[in-house]
């Protein structure tokens, strides 16, 4: 019986074609769930069969936002001392590839957009030569489908802080009040010693004095 870990995508990476290339466990473009543990297991082909990657120096996936001029949404790179040994029965039989790359849950936990519940990014594998100067080849690109789930959730909101006023205690401290005729509104500061008299005099002058109630 089977153990579940992450998700695999397995990538057979054609470099002699130009093909969008399928994942495959599934035979289609790779699709993952938004905030998800991903592993992409990649085997470098050449005509369908295995290639020969011992001038590689590295190996690179990177995922971008919508297409190839996107901005940035995950990369990892692989150098060539962690690369495995791969055989066409061993691609074949899923149990081996050239280079593994994990995501985690964090790294694809993307913003798909305020009510969007998937969204494909652009997905290139490339690779740098041993050469010197290193030459850069592209290996093969594809899409990948981030989808969202609605799993998880979205945590206990904070309690106010004491220091702060509810929104009705706020309203009734602010709000412009009118008064009677000849009222004049005093407020007194929390220590009890100022008083602010405000208000209005029949010749149209204001009100605006501050009191020492401890002189």
């Amino acid at each position: 019986m089977p153990t579940l870990t992450r998700k695999r995508i397995r990538l057979g990476i054609d470099a002699d074609k130009g093909d969008l290339v399928k994942d495959q466990l599934t035979g289609a473009t790779p699709e993952l769930w938004r905030g998800n543990d991903v592993q992409f297991e990649i085997g470098i082909l050449w005509n369908s069969l295995v290639a020969d990657i011992s001038n590689l120096a590295d190996i690179t996936l990177t995922l971008r936002a919508t297409d190839a001029l996107g901005d940035l949404a995950a990369q990892k790179s692989v150098a060539a001392v962690e690369f495995s040994t791969l055989t066409d029965a061993t691609w074949a039989d899923k149990t081996a590839q050239h280079v593994l790359i994990p995501l985690t849950a964090d790294e694809t936990n993307l913003a798909l957009g305020s009510g969007v519940k998937e969204k494909t990014y652009h997905l290139v594998v490339d690779a740098r030569t041993t050469d010197s100067p290193a030459r850069t080849i592209t290996l093969g690109v594809t899409t990948l489908k981030l989808r969202e789930d609605g799993a998880g959730s979205a945590g206990t909101p904070p309690t106010n802080d004491p220091l702060y006023l509810t929104i009705p205690q706020s309203d009734a401290r602010y709000a412009r009040k009118i008064g009677a005729p000849g009222e004049v509104q005093r407020f007194v500061s929390p220590n009890g010693r100022w008083a602010y008299d405000v208000g209005v005099r029949d010749d149209g002058s204001k009100i605006d004095d501050i009191t020492d109630l401890g002189a």
